[in-house]
């Protein structure tokens, strides 16, 4: 892990952290040696835990920032791994580690582009690192073919809910399952299905494939990361992973 920083100017004129104290410095340099312990155990939610407890001593380190932000990438929390690292940046925007941080995040969420430019600002630092040059190749390559694949688009390429035509499916007359409401799921409905479902019993394909395609519509107006604060010495379970059966819910 990173242990030391060069001085530097802070980006654009960004408010830097006043510096810490001696006594904090060492307090928070001890955190640093614990969470880079832990970083190298893989156990990257610990070190996150150390990592901040130096940066509460000392947030003018960027070094900090860096560390904090490679264990949110190696736990893929890349929005997470963005903040810590334009932080650092602010702080000390001499400081090459954060520029690799940060590109390496944007990559991790395909913004391509934002990533090139990152790696970039590594070699104008550091003009032969050669994992710059690697990663700076990478995301090149990886922006082209998106560029490719969003030149040759056509109906045959785009996704299944851009084409499919929901009239061109009927409900029968026999069918006996819950009937969707034309504004959407109401309490009655889903009462209807849940004991449709119970029943082992399907919702018609019509319903489903609506139901999906309003879905899609609802998630592209939302934010793809949103930001949830979690009081002081608390922690928050995210459960995930449930694939669709009645029993699974």
């Amino acid at each position: 892990m990173d242990q030391d920083s060069k001085s530097g100017t802070d980006a654009g004129g960004a408010a830097v952290p006043p510096a810490a104290t001696p006594e904090l410095k060492e307090a928070a340099n001890e955190f640093k040696k614990k969470g880079n312990d832990h970083f190298r155990a893989h156990h990257y939610e610990k070190a996150i835990e150390f990592y901040t407890k130096a940066l509460e001593a000392d947030p003018s380190n960027p070094v900090f920032w860096s560390n904090r932000a490679i264990c949110h990438i190696r736990m893929e929390n890349f929005g997470l791994a963005i903040s810590d690292a334009k932080k650092g940046i602010e702080i000390d925007n001499a400081y090459v580690k954060s520029y690799y941080r940060l590109g390496t995040a944007h990559a991790g969420l395909g913004k391509y582009k934002l990533a090139m430019g990152d790696f970039k600002q590594v070699l104008k630092i550091k003009k032969n690192d050669s994992m710059a040059k690697s990663k700076l190749k990478e995301c090149q390559k990886a922006w082209r073919e998106e560029q490719f694949f969003k030149a040759i688009q056509s109906d045959e390429t785009k996704p299944v809910s851009e084409t499919f035509k929901l009239e061109d499916l009927s409900v029968p007359n026999d069918y006996s399952g819950p009937h969707l409401p034309e504004k959407g799921p109401d309490e009655p409905f889903m009462k209807a299905l849940t004991e449709h479902l119970r029943s082992q019993k399907d919702l018609h394909r019509k319903y489903v494939f609506k139901i999906l395609l309003d879905i899609i519509k609802l998630f592209k107006t939302l934010p793809t990361l949103v930001n949830v604060d979690v009081p002081q010495g608390t922690k928050i379970t995210v459960c995930g992973d449930v694939h669709g059966q009645y029993y699974d819910v």
